[in-house]
């Protein structure tokens, strides 16, 4: 409730006893509720204490760091995620009638190695058939998607050139990225090592720090987590930064990241 909502016992905002350097919402609540004493008080106390002394909350409140986590099934907003690994349902993936099956969804992930394809489909006639992987029907943990790819993310790829009955299986959009430029006598990646090397410097630079831009950081805290934290938006967004300023200031002076030349590293 708000301060005017409390009940006479527990005072007004007005007759707390905060000090001026406690006068944020967040510490005068608290002091509220310190005040008012009961069961809530009881039970936020050495929480809120910790805060004051140490100045690092729990949110919620309640909430004290076990010793060891432990996973309580439907009391945590996890989404469709869990603490294990596997598949979740039966599932039957469609097969076309080329030697590449991409399983992938239009996600900025996925739509590298359409991307990809697709380059390879313009300039050497490559095919390929592609699949829908919907998160929103938990596809990617349906038992033949894990078979591709354990982790249950897209993209991931099947290439039955090799063989029909035993095709090779590529996940991880890197990986894929890789394959196929290797599969089709370096498209895409520069022939000599140190050109090839410099392509996957910044091929890794991608793995590495892309997860700071999506679902784990600047575009999880940013957009969809159920709340709202300063200093989780902050650091996520102070990291995509620096990474968007380290592209600024290479592309500055080359036309793609491996100089003149177009490559994987650039999708």
């Amino acid at each position: 409730r708000s301060p005017g909502q409390l009940s006479p016992s527990l005072g007004t905002e007005a007759s707390l006893p905060c000090k001026k350097n406690r006068s944020s919402a967040m510490e005068r609540s608290s002091a509220l509720l310190l005040v008012g004493g009961g069961a809530v008080a009881g039970a936020l106390a050495p929480n809120l204490l910790r805060f004051f002394r140490k100045g690092k909350p729990a949110i919620p409140w309640t909430y004290q760091i076990p010793e060891v986590w432990t996973y309580e099934e439907g009391k945590m907003q996890e989404g469709s995620n869990r603490p294990t690994s596997g598949a979740r349902k039966e599932q039957t993936l469609k097969k076309g009638d080329h030697d590449l099956q991409l399983y992938s969804l239009g996600t900025p992930n996925g739509c590298k190695v359409t991307i990809m394809l697709e380059e390879l489909n313009q300039a050497l006639g490559v095919e390929y058939d592609a699949w829908k992987i919907s998160f929103k029907e938990s596809d990617q943990f349906g038992s033949d998607f894990v078979k591709i790819n354990p982790n249950s993310k897209i993209p991931a790829m099947l290439d039955y050139s090799f063989d029909e009955e035993k095709p090779v299986r590529v996940f991880e959009s890197a990986s894929i990225l890789k394959y196929l430029a290797e599969k089709y006598d370096s498209f895409l990646v520069p022939t000599d090592l140190p050109g090839k090397t410099e392509c996957f410097n910044w091929l890794i630079f991608q793995v590495g720090g892309g997860p700071y831009m999506g679902g784990a950081g600047f575009g999880f805290w940013y957009r969809s987590a159920p709340y709202k934290f300063k200093f989780a938006i902050d650091r996520a967004t102070i990291e995509v930064k620096r990474q968007l300023d380290v592209l600024d200031k290479e592309l500055a002076t080359k036309k793609y990241l491996c100089g003149e030349q177009y490559s994987i590293a650039d999708i």
